[in-house]
């Protein structure tokens, strides 16, 4: 089983893991909330995903936890929204993805209704089996009993396209 560890406010979390754990047919991975009470006792664990929706700011008292988690990972996904500086990642193989609601971002919101959200990928990676996700649009399915920020469903989009159906 995969671990998915997300830095964020209770909020976004508790809205991202009940939209994932909803739609989630198998369980493919355990979501982890990484916070400043409980990234001591995760600091042993090997994620294979680690999301950050906050500014690094939040976290600076836990920077060096932080980064060790995030050197542990296969996928950093990242709001380019917010400031994270990403020098402690040079040298390392991680994919990192962004997402947001700028153009630079990796994946971002073409458009969004109440039903769907169209997902622009701007540029290719490779899902958990190892298979090349192309550029383009993905249409992503809106659960109006899960209501989610446009960049929480900027994460959950792009969990999807790493963790596909079986």
């Amino acid at each position: 089983m995969s671990f998915i560890g997300i830095i964020a406010n209770s909020k976004n979390f508790e809205g991202i893991k009940q939209y994932l754990y909803h739609q989630q047919k198998e369980k493919a991975y355990q979501i982890i909330h990484i916070n400043s009470k409980s990234i001591e006792n995760v600091k042993h664990v090997k994620f294979d995903v680690i999301i950050i929706t906050c500014s690094f700011e939040n976290i600076l008292p836990q920077k060096q936890m932080v980064e060790k988690l995030c050197l542990g990972a296969k996928y950093l996904i990242l709001n380019a929204d917010s400031f994270i500086p990403l020098e402690f990642l040079k040298k390392e193989k991680i994919t990192i993805i962004t997402y947001g609601l700028n153009q630079k971002s990796t994946v971002t919101i073409s458009s969004i209704n109440e039903e769907n959200a169209l997902i622009a990928l701007q540029r290719s990676f490779k899902n958990i089996a190892g298979e090349e996700i192309e550029m383009g649009e993905k249409s992503l399915e809106l659960d109006e009993n899960h209501k989610l920020s446009p960049q929480d469903i900027l994460v959950v989009a792009i969990i999807f396209l790493i963790y596909p159906e079986k």
